[in-house]
């Protein structure tokens, strides 16, 4: 990837998911075509200039390699754009699969099927996949790191460097009682926070604190103005 051009990895959802790359040409000259649909254009648009980031000037000719359907490539359309006008790296976004759709405001949504692609994923095609933080409980397992993300505006600062991605599920299956747990805990969360309650977690060692927390920051999207999260390790005794 260089500047005036980038190519990402995403993913069609469905019964059998399958690899697709996203290509995007930024000039001042060139009269591009695009065969990805005006709605998805116009939402990562939406969400590039909501989130603080500019939309580049002049052509800016989009395409994919298989027809996308819905919003899971959303994600992965804007992190393209990025990469184009020279804001994300290349060593950072090869070989790494975008999934997630995005919401006007910048954050970074989960779709039906997502899990389904993530488990699909070979080691050959990428070496890590990017999805939305609230999917981490749909989860069982993958055969690549996966890592989160809850805003667009999180994520293009960590393929920048200046905050640090970690993976929060590394490849194998996850434990059944954490996936158990993550999902109880989604109920108890949409329950305290539906009332405005404060609550308070306690969970055993099979489920890590890590793990929940991003979860669960996910399910709220990017916390803005006064609003706060936190998870305390000590929850886990």
């Amino acid at each position: 990837m260089n500047a005036g051009y980038g190519q990402v990895l995403t993913m069609t959802l469905g019964e059998v998911p399958a690899p697709v790359e996203i290509s995007v040409r930024i000039t001042d000259n060139f009269s591009g075509t695009t065969n990805i649909e005006r709605e998805a254009r116009d939402r990562v648009r939406a969400a590039l200039c909501n989130a603080g980031h500019r939309y580049p000037g002049g052509t800016v000719a989009m395409s994919a390699s298989r027809p996308l359907r819905g919003s899971a490539g959303d994600l992965a359309l804007a992190v393209a754009i990025a990469g184009a006008d020279g804001t994300a790296p290349t060593s950072v976004v090869a070989r790494t699969v975008f999934l997630g759709g995005l919401g006007l405001d910048g954050t970074v949504r989960s779709v039906p099927g997502i899990a389904a692609a993530v488990a699909a994923l070979e080691p050959s095609v990428c070496d890590r996949v990017v999805v939305p933080s609230a999917v981490i409980g749909e989860l069982t397992k993958s055969r690549v790191p996966v890592y989160t993300a809850a805003s667009l505006t999180e994520l293009i600062d960590e393929l920048c460097g200046t905050r640090r991605m970690q993976p929060l599920m590394l490849p194998g299956a996850l434990p059944s009682t954490a996936v158990a747990v993550l999902r109880v805990w989604h109920r108890v969360f949409e329950i305290a926070a539906a009332g405005g309650h404060s609550m308070t977690m306690t969970v055993g060692s099979e489920v890590s604190t890590t793990l929940l927390g991003w979860y669960l920051r996910g399910m709220v999207g990017a916390l803005r103005g006064t609003a706060s999260f936190g998870v305390d390790p000590g929850i886990d005794r």
